[in-house]
């Protein structure tokens, strides 16, 4: 194990941060963080400085070492938590669900656990007046909402809205399926379950009558991706 890595381990075990935290701070791939964390690259460069802002210490100590004091020095006027931002409320872990939504054909729905936790930003929450109750982490399967939303996507979702809203997407449970798809409400009062695909031949979409739109089981409204494999 090189030195760096050695002491970039350091220092997210000091800081209670995970590789999690660093690639969705920094806004780098899951394979980056891991191979910064686990050695099998060296960050460099402009990479360098954001990773060392991250882990509150100085590139100069990441690449050398020293007996130094790396911690970043509040006497310099300059904040440096992560992306600029206080981290004594920054972050707040949001439950990652083991069900996956099809964007497709539908998958079949499984009980429904908690495998994981996502930190997600307090901003976003914010943003959209919700509570880390009301939200939960999915992973995408299928090409069916591309270019809205793309196969392996994690995604939020807001689990407090069981009605459709039209020209939303949607996380729903359909005959035992589990799936994400676009509501567009029409004249009729009946609902259009809409593919993002522009290949009608392959992602045809489809409707949803007055009275039998009580019958899906609306997990909740997705409404930002917060990871996407590069």
């Amino acid at each position: 194990m090189s030195p760096i890595t050695t002491r970039i381990q350091e220092r997210m075990h000091t800081l209670k941060l995970k590789q999690v935290d660093i690639y969705q701070r920094l806004g780098v791939s899951r394979g980056t963080a891991s191979a910064w964390a686990n050695g099998t690259n060296i960050p460099s460069g402009d990479n360098l400085e954001r990773l060392a802002r991250a882990l509150n210490c100085s590139a100069k100590w990441l690449m050398f070492g020293g007996d130094e004091n790396h911690e970043a020095h509040s006497s310099l006027g300059l904040d440096s938590s992560p992306l600029g931002e206080d981290s004594k409320h920054l972050f707040v872990d949001i439950p990652v669900y083991n069900v996956e939504l099809s964007a497709g054909n539908g998958v079949a729905a499984g009980e429904v656990e908690v495998i994981d936790y996502y930190p997600i930003s307090q901003k976003i929450l914010d943003e959209h007046q919700l509570s880390s109750s009301e939200v939960g982490v999915l992973k995408i399967k299928g090409q069916s909402m591309e270019k809205t939303l793309w196969h392996d996507d994690l995604v939020l979702v807001q689990t407090s809205i069981k009605r459709p809203i039209s020209s939303k997407v949607f996380a729903f449970a359909l005959d035992d399926e589990l799936r994400v798809k676009r509501f567009s409400k029409q004249m009729t009062g009946s609902w259009r379950v809409i593919s993002d695909n522009e290949d009608k031949g392959l992602y045809p979409d489809e409707t949803i009558s007055h009275d039998n739109i009580d019958n899906l089981n609306i997990i909740g409204c997705v409404f930002r991706v917060i990871d996407r494999a590069i």
